[in-house]
């Protein structure tokens, strides 16, 4: 599994940029016109995004740990991050 840009707000788990592409626009209803310079995030972009899980939470993890944490879980493509939720 990786995670992918997908625009200004959007991150997305997958294991190809087309199955996180395809189902974005599942998800969101949207056209592809919603993609804005769309890129898979390197080792060190996993390492230098912070996450929070949520709101309550004070400390933020590095991309990569939430990964981690997820596939271990045994989840695959979804939503990773956003700035709008």
């Amino acid at each position: 599994m990786k995670v992918f840009r997908l625009n200004d707000c959007d991150w997305w788990m997958a294991e190809t940029m087309e199955q996180a592409k395809a189902d974005y626009l599942k998800m969101t209803g949207e056209d592809s016109e919603i993609f804005d310079d769309p890129k898979e995030l390197t080792a060190q972009d996993m390492e230098d995004h912070e996450f929070y899980p949520d709101e309550s939470v004070e400390r933020a993890i590095p991309f990569s740990e939430e990964l981690r944490n997820r596939i271990v879980a045994g989840r695959t493509s979804e939503l990773f991050a956003s700035t709008e939720y």
